[in-house]
């Protein structure tokens, strides 16, 4: 068991902040004792490593807990998914620096196509979650899209919320209210 200090030192994740996941629900501490300390053993850590991974895309945090509290939550495939953005972030990344290594030879090709992010934006549909207020299922096809889509159910309203807009992956989005 660890304290949230040690697991604040060990993560770099502030006491504040653990303190707050507690209250939101979000990383409950495994032991609470009399006086109020909280303590974390290796599961709670295996949690809390979840929900970095997920704040490296700036997922929010009301979102990291919806799909962790999803019945529908497949750890490997959401874990297979990130591993594959990152690789293909990093990919991005090295071409954006080897342009500018040229540039800096005096090599400039006048090459835009380091700056797409085509190969991210395409990736397979990433099944999210059940969105715990209106049961709909939630997928994406990339990142961007799901934060489409998080804007799109914050506006919805659950009575007026149609099934058909949302199967298990996407093919439309609906027109969004302005």
């Amino acid at each position: 068991m660890r304290t949230v200090k040690q697991v604040s030192e060990m993560t770099g994740i502030s006491v504040r902040a653990l303190h707050y996941y507690d209250q939101i629900g979000l990383l409950r501490p495994t032991v609470c004792n009399e006086a109020g300390y909280r303590f974390y053993d290796d599961k709670a850590l295996e949690i809390l490593r979840q929900i970095l991974f997920f704040r490296e895309f700036d997922m929010p945090l009301k979102e990291i807990k919806a799909i962790l509290d999803s019945p529908d939550y497949d750890r490997e495939q959401v874990l297979r998914s990130q591993k594959r953005l990152l690789e293909l972030k990093m990919k991005r990344l090295e071409r954006l620096i080897s342009n500018m290594n040229d540039i800096l030879k005096g090599e400039d090709k006048m090459d835009f196509d380091v700056f797409s992010k085509a190969e991210i934006e395409e990736l397979p549909v990433l099944r999210l979650c059940r969105h715990t207020r209106t049961g709909l299922m939630i997928s994406a096809a990339d990142w961007q899209q799901k934060e489409r889509c998080r804007r799109i159910l914050l506006r919805s309203n659950p009575l007026s919320a149609s099934m058909n807009l949302f199967q298990n992956s996407f093919t439309r989005y609906p027109t969004q209210r302005k």
